[in-house]
């Protein structure tokens, strides 16, 4: 466990190709989220009836 624990403090495990990865599979997964959201509304109305993007609006 210790070994485990030292390779992350370390951060040797972290290369940029790996950070470039991660970062293009979550955008990859925000997108895909986005179209699925937008193909399942009817003008900008979600399928519970409520506009998109009235999550912060006052």
């Amino acid at each position: 466990m210790n070994s485990f624990l030292q390779q992350l403090r370390t951060g040797n495990w972290l290369t940029p190709a790996r950070i470039r990865n991660y970062a293009l599979l979550v955008l990859a997964i925000s997108v895909a989220g986005l179209i699925g959201l937008l193909a399942t509304s009817d003008h900008m109305i979600d399928r519970n009836g409520k506009p998109i993007g009235t999550d912060f609006s006052n």
